[in-house]
C-alpha cells in the first residue's frame, strides 16, 4: 500500500474494530440480523448480513448480504437501529431472492 497516509486520512471517521470487543458489541465480520424491510435492494426484516466494516462508535455498518451460493445481493450502509446481533438459539429461514 503506497499511499497509507492518504488511506488513513480519507477514513479517518471510520474505525476497524478488533475482534474483541468489551459488551457484546457488533463487531466485523459479525452475522447481523435486519430488523426492516428494504424493498429497493431486494431485503426483508430477518434476512442475515455480514459486518464488513463498523463506523465508529458502532453508529453504522457495512454490511454484505449474499446468497446462499456466494453471491453478493448487496453492500450496503447500515445504522445501528436498522440491525442486531444474532443470538444464541435462532434458526436460519431460506427464501428466494425474486419473492422479495
Amino acid at each position: 500500500m503506497e499511499n497509507i497516509s492518504g488511506y488513513a486520512e480519507a477514513y479517518k471517521d471510520v474505525i476497524h474494530e478488533d475482534a474483541i470487543r468489551i459488551g457484546g458489541a457488533i463487531k466485523e465480520l459479525d452475522d447481523i440480523i435486519l430488523t426492516r424491510d428494504l424493498p429497493e435492494q431486494g431485503l426483508r426484516a430477518g434476512d442475515i448480513g455480514t459486518v464488513v466494516l463498523v463506523h465508529r462508535n458502532n453508529a453504522g455498518y457495512e454490511v454484505e448480504f449474499t446468497s446462499l451460493d456466494g453471491e453478493t445481493i448487496a453492500v450496503i450502509t447500515l445504522m445501528a437501529d436498522q440491525v442486531r446481533a444474532a443470538e444464541a438459539g435462532e434458526i436460519a429461514h431460506v427464501r428466494s431472492l425474486a419473492a422479495a
